[in-house]
């Protein structure tokens, strides 16, 4: 049984007593037409009864009733009834369960208030009316009634209880209107925090009206009362505020948690997470669709256990909510967190490094990335370009293991977290369904190219357009036919993806910056001395100091500014024009020389172009090291092959030149021509190391791009292949020209 129940009956009985004696009561029914009330809707709705001392009378003698009596509020300490002689009013919660009795003496007037229970009488107003109008007593409460107003409430006491309060959040009440002449400072910060209040100031007696003016006289004078809003002091928490599209609200003990708002003329459609007493519950809904507002408010029925109309009252507000909730105001370049003047002082000297870029690579060692300085650095500048105007794109192809998802880890975990948007999968359409602003200047970052192939077009339009917009079908749910309906996701993004695939999609291909990690024995011996270390004493000292590293780069990239970047020397400028791929990569050269300057732009000073907008210019150093860096990333590729497959061309180059020196060695006149050295894979495992998937998968690459050819196979006979590349490239000349200054 619950807290108190037995009073709760007890109060009960005591109403339906007195209630039955309200008829057989002079003084009752005589105050009650005298002040125009003797109505049996209103004797009838609210229960009102007389108190004529019989129930003291009839109780038995046993101590332990009359104990629960004088606690329950009916009887005092004397044994008598605290409300004798009074007219009497049950006071109920929002369900309808009497907690309270409050009482008037006919005779006085005056009210006897009981102890316990709501301080609001006819709570059950609340559960259907957005708005309440509350009364200064029961007696103008049931005066406003009678009159055409069933929203309204009356004061019994000063400031709302807790259980006022859990009331009024859980019905569909949003606003609180008081008849008064001054509200009392107690009862508005007793209001509950998503609660608006307001007055219409009177110091007219409402039943002194109703009784000399009547009812339509007194509802025109209700009516034309000026109203004003009034400071809740609660009122400010009741929404908190996320990013653009999220925010959170609080309804009695529940917190609803918005996130992903999408609004528009024909849908609201939100990820919607409840929480209440440990209990969780999270679903995607349109909340303008009443199938899928029938199918959340089944859930919540079954996760809060509680009545339908609280549900349906929680789901209204929350559209109500969604509706008037316009986001986050902040600035794109102000820090989404919190900073303290030490770390910012720690950022900005960061920065403003003469030897940043030096710093940022031997940061990526403390992190635990062994080797790798090109495409750590190429990997940071474009993750922070995602701030900038034309942000980088990088695709790393490597064989299974190598370390690519490290590389794009150790990356991905210098950047901000509010910045990543990390997936495992991808579907077609999915990326056209985002929030409008849920990719602008983030990092999507794909652990595999595979699980991202159906949504390839959407990747490509997304890095070469900056947006992404679609058009699609769907039925009006005023009038049910079909109708259209846009949503546009802005960008721009950074996106990195790993892959093992050296077949990607060449449109897909194009839009990236390419590169691998070193699958040397260098560098398998260097990533095992340090693994074998991260288990040292060393090791474990050393985890603070990474957090740290993380630390910091989070802040200095929260501090940087989307300036435009301009290139003064960028007509000064050369680059090979002897391949039509040149129209694609030219671009990335240039935006790699503006991600060089961007990071730098905290030793730069920034400029103002004539319509106001700061900029910054790229130096000379700048232009130097970003060609140093491209001839690093370009000059792995060998016209489309991967830098795996390259790396196996070499190594067959070098089983070719292995087995020519050995024919020469016996008979020196024999000097074989390289086509006539022929291999099989199992030649190429047992030269290389490399297990039979990889020489599988990169071996043909080389035989469809003609640099290996297949000398014999057909009708069941042994694969066996000759080289046909000649060795170009392997005196370090780089196999892409062009870039530099002239």
């Amino acid at each position: 049984m619950p807290e108190h129940a037995e009073h709760h009956s007890l109060l009960e009985r005591a109403a339906d007593f007195y209630r039955s004696a309200l008829s057989d009561s002079t003084p009752a029914t005589q105050y009650l037409s005298a002040h125009h009330l003797l109505v049996s809707d209103l004797t009838d709705h609210f229960t009102i009864g007389y108190c004529d001392s019989r129930l003291s009378e009839i109780l038995p003698t046993d101590p332990k009733i009359r104990e629960e009596l004088l606690e329950a509020g009916i009887l005092d300490a004397t044994g008598s009834e605290i409300l004798e002689g009074c007219l009497v009013l049950p006071v109920t919660d929002a369900e309808g369960a009497v907690k309270g009795l409050w009482g008037i003496n006919p005779e006085t007037g005056k009210p006897v208030v009981p102890k316990t229970g709501p301080a609001l009488w006819n709570l059950p107003a609340a559960v259907h009316n957005a708005a309440l109008l509350v009364a200064p007593d029961p007696i103008a409460g049931m005066s406003l009634f009678h009159v055409g107003y069933p929203n309204v409430c009356a004061l019994v006491r000063p400031q709302l209880t807790a259980a006022d309060r859990t009331a009024l959040s859980d019905g569909a009440s949003t606003k609180l209107i008081l008849l008064t002449e001054a509200p009392t400072d107690p009862f508005l910060k007793s209001l509950p925090k998503s609660m608006q209040c307001a007055i219409k100031r009177t110091s007219e007696d409402i039943n002194r009206l109703l009784v000399e003016n009547g009812p339509e006289q007194l509802a025109q004078h209700i009516d034309v009362l000026p109203e004003t809003d009034l400071p809740n002091p609660n009122r400010p928490l009741a929404v908190t505020p996320g990013s653009s599209d999220s925010f959170a609200i609080m309804l009695g003990a529940r917190c609803y948690q918005v996130r992903g708002l999408e609004k528009g003329k024909r849908r609201l459609k939100a990820t919607v997470r409840i929480e209440h007493s440990g209990k969780l519950h999270v679903d995607t809904v349109d909340l303008y669709s009443a199938r899928a507002r029938a199918g959340l408010a089944k859930d919540l029925a079954r996760l809060l256990s509680g009545p339908a109309v609280t549900i349906n009252n929680d789901i209204s507000k929350l559209i109500a909510a969604c509706e008037a909730y316009e986001g986050n105001d902040s600035k794109e370049d102000e820090p989404a967190v919190t900073m303290s003047d030490t770390d910012r002082r720690e950022a900005l000297a960061f920065g403003k490094s003469p030897d940043l870029l030096e710093q940022i690579i031997t940061d990526f060692e403390t992190w635990g990335l062994v080797g790798e300085d090109a495409n750590k650095l190429l990997c940071y500048l474009a993750a922070v370009s995602r701030k900038a105007h034309e942000p980088l794109s990088v695709l790393i192809l490597s064989s299974s293991g190598a370390g690519k998802t490290t590389l794009q880890d150790a990356t991905l975990a210098f950047c901000p977290p509010e910045d990543v948007v990390k997936l495992t999968s991808l579907s077609g359409k999915a990326l056209f369904y985002k929030g409008r602003t849920s990719l602008k200047h983030k990092i999507l970052a794909l652990e595999e190219g595979i699980g991202a192939e159906d949504a390839s077009y959407a990747i490509r339009n997304l890095i070469s357009s900056g947006e992404l917009i679609i058009e699609a079908t769907v039925k009006d749910l005023g009038t049910g036919k079909l109708t259209t309906m846009e949503n546009r996701v802005e960008g721009p993004t950074a996106v990195f993806i790993t892959t093992t695939d050296p077949d990607v999609d060449p449109e897909t291909r194009s839009r990236f910056f390419v590169t691998s990690v070193d699958e040397s024995r260098a560098q398998t011996r260097a990533i095992l001395a340090f693994q074998r270390k991260k288990h040292t004493h060393a090791g474990f000292r050393g985890v603070t100091a990474r957090q740290a590293l993380l630390r910091k780069h989070h802040n200095f990239q929260r501090l940087l500014k989307p300036y435009v970047v301009v290139n003064t020397h960028a007509e000064k400028l050369a680059y090979s024009d002897d391949r039509l791929q040149s129209r694609r990569d030219q671009p990335k050269y240039l935006n790699l020389i503006a991600a060089m300057a961007f990071v730098c732009q905290m030793q730069k000073k920034p400029k103002k172009l004539k319509t106001g907008e700061e900029y910054i210019e790229v130096a000379k150093q700048d232009i130097e090291l970003a060609t140093q860096l491209a001839c690093e990333i370009f000059g792995k590729s060998l016209d489309d092959l991967n830098a795996v497959s390259r790396d196996l061309l070499i190594l067959l180059d070098e089983l070719v030149e292995k087995r020519s020196a050995e024919i020469r060695d016996k008979n020196a006149d024999n000097i074989p021509a390289r086509t006539d050295i022929t291999f099989t894979r199992r030649d190429i495992r047992e030269y290389t190391g490399w297990p039979h998937a990889r020489v599988e998968r990169y071996l043909k690459q080389l035989v469809d791009q003609e640099y290996v050819l297949i000398d014999s196979g057909q009708r069941g006979r042994l694969y066996r292949y000759y080289l046909a590349y000649e060795g170009q490239g392997k005196s370090g000349d780089r196999f892409l020209l062009g870039l530099g200054s002239s």
